[in-house]
């Protein structure tokens, strides 16, 4: 059965592919079912994709791209830097509950892969981190943080969240995502320093 032929060959191609590979796993996955499944002929795929790799690495971009205008926006429109936190900590888990095919490619899929893959998605997770450490520098500017290295911030923000997520999208936690928000962002604001 294929997806309904709506929007872009491109893009239905990696929407198929987060499909796929969340569901099957990325190395369960063909490009003839990634083809199929958008109902585009199976050699279109590699008329925008070098390879499945490529593909994974357009997922991640995705991933990316919509996280920043799902969370980002709504963030940085809180009024405080202690807001923009909280607000960026539970926006994040409603996106992730969202966009679960999406979360699951991201944070199961890609840590499941080779080094060489790995490599090229290490763009991706880099402006994924800068998306994140820009936040903390603004919030530190506005005087929300104090005394506290930006690097040491992302990990003890991000790292919660993803930890959330991945025992969620491994099934080792029935409760969704956003219940942990506000217990996350009292651990949170007790862990990093404020002004």
């Amino acid at each position: 059965m294929s997806r309904p032929r709506t929007g872009n060959k491109r893009e239905r191609l990696i929407g198929s592919a987060v499909e796929l590979f969340a569901g099957k796993g990325f190395f369960y996955t063909t490009t003839a079912e990634v083809s199929s499944y958008a109902g585009v002929a199976a050699g279109t795929l590699y008329l925008y994709f070098n390879s499945k790799d490529d593909l994974l690495v357009a997922t991640l971009e995705t991933f990316l791209d919509e996280f920043s205008v799902a969370v980002m926006p709504a963030v940085y429109s809180a009024q405080t830097p202690a807001a923009k936190l909280e607000c960026f900590v539970l926006e994040y888990l409603r996106f992730l509950e969202e966009r679960r095919d999406l979360a699951q490619v991201f944070f199961v899929e890609l840590r499941q892969n080779n080094m060489a893959l790995r490599t090229a998605a290490g763009r991706v997770w880099d402006r994924y981190h800068s998306v994140v450490r820009d936040l903390i520098k603004d919030v530190k500017r506005e005087g929300g943080l104090r005394e506290v290295d930006v690097d040491a911030a992302l990990a003890i923000i991000l790292g919660p969240i993803e930890f959330i997520a991945t025992r969620w999208l491994l099934g080792h936690d029935d409760r969704i995502p956003t219940q942990h928000a506000e217990s996350l962002t009292r651990s949170l604001f007790s862990v990093i320093p404020q002004a």
